[in-house]
């Protein structure tokens, strides 16, 4: 995971506008390099799973000029995941990564049990099933650059998992 927020530092711009929800993806976020006007939001400690895709909404909708990097993990996506489509629905361009650890990995780190293992999605299918063929997906942590380097100018949905 550290090689994967070494590429997001090289990523952000002033115009990008860092979300990551709770567990992993927030605990990563903190390490990230904002630039003076880059924004950060993320939800009070664990009160708010899932926040990360639906605060993507609000906050491009809010300042249209921004572009969404949503940190998530595979637990709350699966939560709010499928809001992407309201994304979709007003045209925005959000930059999506899942972070699979297959189930509540913060959660097993409290307590462990079969009650933090989640079932498994195939997580580019969600971003296809919108029928916009300005999705795409980066489905190996490996590929990562596809997605954040040469694309960062371009208007295009991002997918990652």
């Amino acid at each position: 995971m550290h090689r994967l927020f070494e590429i997001l530092n090289a990523f952000i711009t002033d115009d990008v506008m860092v979300i990551a929800d709770i567990g992993d993806s927030l605990f990563g976020a903190v390490d990230l390099k904002m630039h003076q006007r880059t924004g950060f939001l993320i939800p009070a400690y664990y009160t708010s799973m899932g926040f990360a895709v639906l605060a993507s909404i609000s906050a491009q909708l809010g300042r249209p000029n921004r572009r969404p990097l949503v940190l998530v993990g595979d637990g709350a996506f699966q939560i709010t995941g499928m809001e992407l489509s309201t994304s979709s629905r007003f045209g925005l361009n959000p930059i999506v990564i899942v972070l699979n650890n297959h189930g509540y990995g913060m959660e097993r780190q409290l307590h462990e049990g079969s009650f933090n293992d989640i079932g498994e999605w195939h997580y580019k299918s969600p971003a296809g099933g919108f029928r916009h063929r300005e999705w795409f997906c980066c489905p190996h942590r490996g590929r990562i650059e596809c997605g954040a380097q040469g694309r960062s100018g371009e208007h295009r949905k991002f997918y990652y998992h």
